[in-house]
């Protein structure tokens, strides 16, 4: 008889795999929850910080135009993932002055308004830095087109982002 009970008691030690399943799909449960948040939040710093970047860049083109750097004047050209400064009144993708910001694979440029259609680039006027055309330029979240920021270059050459 004593056998028997120690057969019985050894049987009722550790868990069963049901019950390991269970709590390996509720960490996972919870882990979902709490990682999700922290994503989305992470996506929205990169993607305001693609808009500062860009923003930044403009403002740095204008005022090296206005300081009449080297004698020339600077301009910005928009490409879907990346954004250059280059000097001159023509944007030259070899020039090797060019300065080029490449976007973040989370980001892409998914709308330039500037000027006439087919326009991707703005020039600032020496002295003045006013711009050859104004518009907008869109930067979305790849995996959300509806998270965006929108970059607005008015005919001054004063660039914000419109929130």
């Amino acid at each position: 008889m004593t056998n028997k009970y120690l057969l019985n008691q050894s049987q009722k030690q550790g868990f069963t795999l049901v019950e390991i399943v269970v709590v390996v799909v509720i960490l996972i449960i919870i882990a979902t929850i709490v990682v999700m948040p922290f994503s989305q939040f992470r996506n929205q710093q990169i993607l305001a910080g693609a808009a500062d970047n860009i923003l930044t860049l403009v403002n740095q083109a204008r005022s090296q135009t206005l300081a009449a750097k080297n004698d020339l004047n600077y301009g910005v050209y928009f490409a879907t993932s990346s954004v250059t400064i280059f000097s001159g009144s023509i944007y030259d993708q070899e020039a090797l002055d060019n300065k080029e910001i490449i976007l973040s694979d989370k980001v892409n440029i998914s709308d330039i308004s500037i000027g006439g259609a087919g326009d991707s680039s703005i020039i600032f006027s020496r002295l003045t830095g006013i711009t050859n055309a104004s518009g907008t330029v869109t930067v979305s979240l790849v995996s959300s087109i509806e998270k965006n920021k929108v970059i607005l270059i008015n005919e001054a050459g004063i660039a914000s982002i419109v929130e």
